[in-house]
């Protein structure tokens, strides 16, 4: 049995969905779900059907009114990962492989070579970059990578071991009191703890494939070609690629994170944006992008003195 999983709140269901849709479309041998971090909404969601809605009161979770009581809607669904990864675990036994992926991702091919490494390494994560940043001025740069994590919480993957189980237990205890976006007492939320992890839990692979977790902070080495099948340096197939900081309504921007490239400087990306904006849309994006988040401290989305860390770090918004 193959799990993959994500966490959202409701207003976050159409790129769920696509996330999905994609990873399925490709890997028709997993199941995936949607961890909800939210009351069920009152309109109907039955059009998200084909794949699993698990409202986050399933995990019964004797933590979360405290970690609801102190995290904001950002910090709770990153700090509810090890502990929905541990769930799909125990539900699962006879899981060989457990996924967690965040809901701004698009898949566009098998996840075999992930598959293959869990056959030897209990734990699977992927570096920001392979190699160095040019120190020209524009952003990010390493410092901010640095800052944020040398390895992107967007994508886990995980084999039913005790290694597995020893992490968990470990980023859990972490996550319940020190999940919090402050960049000014060097945290931030989950992604942060994870440069211990190939230090403490020895069975953990360190991968580099160039076709998983593409996003903004790698393009500077990572070029795209192809058209059915799409291909990173002409030699590794795309497996994944992370929509990290894309606006669907500010669609001229690769991300507001960052000023290094745009699509003039890497128009063959332009294709897999497109298709990630229209299946969004597609989606009832429209009707659920307001809906407010029950969850998370006060209530109410993320105030603006509350941005996320890397936009404190820029000081601006950056979208060339």
């Amino acid at each position: 049995m193959k799990i993959a999983f994500t966490i959202c709140s409701a207003n976050y269901l159409p790129f769920a969905k696509a996330l999905g849709d994609t990873l399925i479309k490709h890997n028709n041998d997993y199941t995936f779900s949607i961890v909800l971090l939210d009351k069920l909404p009152s309109t109907d969601l039955s059009f998200f059907a084909s794949h699993t809605i698990l409202p986050v009161q399933h995990l019964q979770l004797p933590q979360f009114k405290e970690m609801n009581s102190k995290y904001n809607i950002f910090e709770l669904s990153c700090a509810l990962k090890p502990f929905a990864l541990e769930y799909f675990i125990e539900k699962n036994p006879n899981a060989e492989v457990v996924i967690y992926f965040d809901s701004d991702i698009l898949l566009f091919n098998k996840l075999t070579s992930c598959e293959e490494a869990l056959k030897n390494h209990s734990i699977v994560i992927t570096p920001h970059i392979n190699t160095p940043l040019n120190e020209d001025g524009f952003l990010p740069n390493e410092e901010i990578i640095l800052k944020a994590g040398l390895y992107n919480a967007g994508f886990i993957a995980v084999n039913n071991s005790q290694n597995t189980l020893d992490f968990l237990s470990w980023w859990k205890e972490i996550l319940l009191v020190k999940c919090f976006n402050n960049q000014q007492k060097g945290l931030f939320v989950d992604q942060l703890w994870l440069s211990y992890v190939p230090l403490f839990f020895p069975s953990t692979h360190v991968f580099k494939n160039l076709g998983y977790n593409v996003a903004y902070w790698n393009l500077h080495e990572r070029d795209l070609s192809g058209s059915t099948t799409y291909l990173i340096n002409k030699h590794t197939k795309l497996v994944f690629f992370h929509f990290s900081g894309y606006e669907i309504y500010n669609p001229d921007f690769i991300s507001k994170y960052q000023n290094r490239f745009n699509f003039k400087s890497k128009p063959l990306f332009l294709p897999l944006f497109e298709e990630y904006k229209n299946r969004v849309l597609a989606n009832k994006y429209v009707e659920y992008k307001d809906i407010q988040p029950a969850f998370g401290f006060v209530n109410e989305v993320i105030p603006q003195k509350k941005k996320s860390f890397i936009k404190k770090i820029f000081g601006k918004r950056l979208e060339n």
